[in-house]
């Protein structure tokens, strides 16, 4: 029995079709990251930091988070890498 080829037919069975890897679990980390480079676009895209009195409701938000991680040791630090404007 020739094990490759019994393999590529297995792979090419029209059952198999539809059959694609599980996607990627996103973790606590990349939730972190991920919001914080969306403060840094906004902050890139505005030329400022976000305020708290601002009437955007997305911008008050957006301060509330950088002040949050800010005051976080932990996620600070590991957020450090990612922090090409220097607003840790």
């Amino acid at each position: 029995m020739n094990w490759e080829n019994e393999l590529i037919n297995l792979f090419e069975d029209p059952l198999l079709a539809d059959v694609r890897p599980l996607a990627p679990l996103v973790t606590s980390d990349d939730r972190l990251s991920e919001s914080f480079l969306e403060l840094t676009t906004w902050v890139e895209d505005k030329g400022r930091e976000p305020l708290d009195n601002s009437e955007e409701f997305n911008e008050r938000i957006l301060f509330r988070r950088l002040k949050n991680l800010r005051a976080d040791d932990e996620k600070r630090l590991y957020l450090m890498p990612l922090d090409r404007l220097g607003l840790l």
